[in-house]
């Protein structure tokens, strides 16, 4: 049996180049997909053209990249805030965005 995908420990180089998240309505598909995508980024050194993410409706994904620019921006205030003690990855990532 396999281990199961545990969104915040898993990691991202572990998860592959697709991720698929199904499920219904109101269960944090946006939420998880934010976080997931902003751990790519950041994790992988990955430049946000190299990141596709798919939603149901325009509006959906409207949505989406208005909560992963947000979450980027507060994850680059957080890492400014900190940078003489930051991470090489985390130093690249701040001089790219």
């Amino acid at each position: 049996m396999s281990e199961p995908f545990l969104p915040f420990t898993t990691p991202m180089s572990d998860i592959g180049d697709l991720l698929v998240v199904n499920a219904s309505a109101g269960t944090g598909k946006t939420w998880m997909m934010t976080h997931l995508a902003a751990r790519w980024l950041l994790e992988l050194d990955r430049h946000p053209s190299e990141l596709l993410l798919v939603t149901f409706s325009k509006l959906a994904a409207a949505e989406l990249k208005g909560r992963l620019r947000l979450r980027l921006n507060e994850i680059g205030q957080v890492l400014r805030a900190i940078s003489s003690e930051a991470s090489p990855e985390s130093q690249k990532f701040l001089e790219r965005h």
